[in-house]
């Protein structure tokens, strides 16, 4: 039997358990799970670790009441034995060897990304951590991320507390701070997939010098992507998007398209701006970005472009607007 040694509740539905578990304790790592059964009759559930104590015998999980045996769970008082505590199961994360990492969080999901971050930071790793919550009330673990983080971002969906937004977005965002690329003249429709603190996944466009040697760009495209393996633990993928560069039609007309779509909200960005000049007229392609919430289509941005933009040349806008969600 497996006795509940500690029982804290963090939110009305959150709630700590610490479990008294030695032989689990004696081999936990960060990223693995155990397997629990309340009693005899209960049906058997995985629940990630969330910490372990090799020297009082004890692993920590936190468990959000969602449904019949979490809600069983719930009533196990201070003291209180489960049936089965089987572990610990799973593949711990890697954690030796890097020198910068960023763990990412939401949520309850993150009582999964802490012994991950503190497993990275005992080894001697630049911890940077992003963790996200819908609001103020369910914020949870805080004082042990700051604990053991050189830089903590807490946002919340509403605002309510630290600095609203999604946790891509604050991501982006170190991303953006933390590394300058000569290759890379800016970059875009950046995608994040976490499949848990251990395994990110990342994929991004980069706008590039199309008039460069096509291999030397390669080249350090993939030193970047090697980089952020290396120092962030992010597996990324690189797309590149060759534009015009050097050419005064181009810059000063991506300049006052810039001007235009920004006066109209100072939010939405463009990229992949280029031109195709032909003997009558110049098509000009480039994407928009419309943040969430924000009422703008490809027919009002070129209204307001042939009505501001003048010119003795005739351009023909051609505009595909990306829906920003995060």
């Amino acid at each position: 039997m497996y006795r509940i040694v500690k029982k804290e509740a963090l939110k009305p539905t959150v709630i700590l358990y610490e479990i008294e578990a030695p032989m689990v304790a004696k081999k936990a790592e960060p990223g693995q799970f155990i397997i629990l059964r309340v009693d005899e009759n209960g049906e058997r559930i995985p629940i990630t670790i969330h910490d372990y104590d090799r020297e009082k015998g004890t692993v920590t999980i936190i468990v959000q009441t969602v449904g019949a045996t979490t809600e069983k769970l719930s009533h196990k008082q201070q003291g209180e034995c489960l049936h089965d505590f089987v572990g610990p199961l799973g593949k711990p994360t890697e954690t030796e060897g890097k020198k910068k990492v960023c763990v990412v969080g939401g949520g309850v999901g993150c009582a999964i990304a802490y012994p991950v971050l503190k497993k990275f930071h005992d080894c001697g790793a630049e911890v940077h951590a992003v963790v996200g919550f819908k609001s103020k009330d369910v914020v949870i673990l805080e004082d042990k991320f700051k604990a053991v983080s050189s830089v903590l971002k807490v946002c919340t969906d509403d605002g309510s507390y630290g600095e609203k937004g999604f946790v891509t977005v604050k991501l982006q965002q170190l991303l953006e701070s933390g590394r300058q690329y000569d290759e890379v003249l800016g970059f875009h429709d950046l995608m994040i997939h976490s499949y848990g603190p251990a395994i990110t996944y990342a994929s991004v466009h980069v706008e590039v010098d199309g008039g460069k040697n096509f291999i030397e760009t390669h080249d350090q495209i993939d030193n970047i992507e090697r980089d952020f393996m290396r120092d962030m633990n992010v597996h990324l993928v690189i797309h590149m998007d060759p534009i015009t560069v050097g050419d005064p039609e181009t810059d000063l007309l991506k300049k006052e398209v810039q001007d235009v779509v920004r006066s109209m909200n100072e939010d939405v960005t463009i990229h992949d701006f280029r031109l195709v000049k032909g003997n009558t007229h110049t098509n000009v392609l480039f994407d928009v970005v419309v943040p969430y919430g924000v009422k703008l289509g490809a027919r009002e941005i070129r209204r307001e472009l042939n009505e501001k933009i003048k010119s003795d040349k005739t351009y023909y806008y051609i505009i595909n607007v990306d829906n920003k969600y995060v």
